[in-house]
């Protein structure tokens, strides 16, 4: 259990990270949409993050990121 558990962490940890280095740091500044390309990035990344939520029992986060997609 811990094992898979740990897997589904790293994935998570990882897809989050793809997410955060995909975003200029300044937008949360200047109030601007993001671009295209990131608010596509962010689309695709999700539902990959979802599946690991759930295999997590990150049931709130899932429930979020499903609500957003």
């Amino acid at each position: 259990m811990l094992r898979v558990n740990a897997y589904h962490y790293i994935q998570a940890a990882e897809l989050l990270s793809e997410i955060e280095s995909g975003i200029d740091p300044s937008w949360l500044t200047n109030n601007q949409a993001l671009s295209p390309d990131t608010v596509q990035q962010i689309k695709n990344t999700l539902p990959t993050l979802a599946t690991h939520c759930s295999q997590l029992h990150l049931e709130t986060t899932e429930t979020l990121i499903t609500k957003f997609l």
